[in-house]
């Protein structure tokens, strides 16, 4: 793993890793003129690097030596950079100087799925990523034009706004790409297969088995509920995966020509409705408290019109079979969401319990519908 390297030394600060010997003074001054992407709503980052100005790195150090009181971890790092960002699939390390990011894969990634990414950012991501510069497959890295844009603000208030812009984007990126469709057969049979290294994993690692049992006697439903579709054929469009507000940046305006997209690791086909319901539910069910905040009976309202929207506005030649099928794409949301997890190992406790909550948002949608 990257942190047992003996390199250079970042202390963490707000989940960004900030190199600890270099000048504060020019860090502050660039990341106050290109650091747009991580003055985020409710990040006290800015206000804080422009404190970092102001003092000297006497006193940077002293906070240092009081880390364990100040909770400021320090660690050890195998490259320089201004920043280092971890990611699900590695680390990014921030040059805004030279405005570049060299992303760094985990050992465990092979060169041949490191390929495969640039490739589909290459080409899926044409019109929305930053653009690639150069690679090395051996090194498991690449490096990407850095992208001095503002991230979408989200939070209950400007809700609307937010889902207004983003599926205005997705029917831009559906739209990017013809549609394939596949059976449902097929994709059930991959389901299964991950299902079963989604138990192995849960028999070596998880502790709560009576979790696990509730996300598996809901999927067994679901696919129950799939047999009766056994054969049928669906439309699979290319899926970002990960679409959130922490990687869309507007770059002038939030209008959608000057929007870019990061992070494109998730991407591949999907059902062509997966990155419209996760937009909506997402966010809901990552954090219990925001089945308190927004009544969910509310959300999926907004998630049936806008589902109708999005099929009639940017699906083409298929409107009629998705309209009358959304139950089914519904269901193929809930199987490829664990697939997700799975293929991209993200298995750990947390987004255990994240799926869990998910489960508990899918009973509930279900017994609104009145389909299970």
């Amino acid at each position: 793993m990257e942190n047992n390297y003996i390199g250079y030394r970042y202390v963490k600060i707000n989940s960004i890793w900030f190199y600890y010997d270099q000048n504060l003074l020019r860090l502050g001054l660039i990341l106050f003129f290109k650091g747009k992407p991580f003055f985020q709503k409710g990040n006290n980052l800015k206000s804080l690097l422009i404190k970092t100005i102001s003092i000297n790195k006497i006193l940077f150090s002293f906070l240092l030596v009081c880390t364990k009181f100040k909770k400021l971890p320090v660690k050890m790092y195998e490259h320089k950079a201004d920043l280092v960002i971890e990611i699900q699939t590695g680390l990014k390390y921030f040059d805004l100087k030279k405005e570049i990011v060299h992303k760094r894969y985990h050992s465990y990634y092979t060169e041949k799925s490191i390929k495969n990414e640039i490739e589909r950012i290459t080409r899926y991501g044409k019109d929305f990523a930053p653009p690639i510069i150069n690679y090395n497959l051996s090194k498991k890295q690449y490096t990407e034009k850095y992208i001095n844009g503002v991230p979408l603000s989200y939070d209950y208030k400007n809700m609307n706004t937010f889902n207004t812009i983003m599926i205005e984007l997705l029917g831009k990126l559906v739209k990017s790409e013809e549609l394939i469709t596949v059976k449902v057969n097929d994709l059930i049979s991959s389901h299964e297969q991950n299902i079963k290294c989604l138990k192995k994993h849960i028999r070596n690692k998880y502790s709560k088995k009576s979790e696990f049992n509730d996300i598996l006697h809901f999927q067994s439903k679901i696919a129950s509920k799939l047999k009766m579709f056994h054969n049928d054929i669906i439309y699979m469009s290319i899926s970002h995966g990960d679409l959130n507000e922490k990687h869309v940046l507007y770059l002038e305006s939030q209008k959608v020509e000057n929007l870019k997209i990061l992070d494109w690791e998730s991407t591949k086909y999907r059902t062509c409705l997966f990155d419209l319901t996760d937009l909506f539910l997402r966010n809901y069910v990552r954090s219990r408290s925001n089945w308190k905040r927004y009544n969910f009976f509310n959300l999926l309202t907004q998630l049936d019109r806008a589902r109708e929207y999005f099929i009639i506005q940017y699906i083409d030649n298929c409107k009629e079979h998705i309209l009358n099928n959304k139950n089914l794409y519904r269901w193929l949301y809930f199987i490829e969401r664990i697939d997700k997890i799975v293929e991209f190992r993200e298995l750990n406790e947390h987004t255990i319990k994240v799926l869990l909550n998910f489960v508990r948002a899918f009973e509930a949608f279900d017994k609104i519908e009145g389909d299970i």
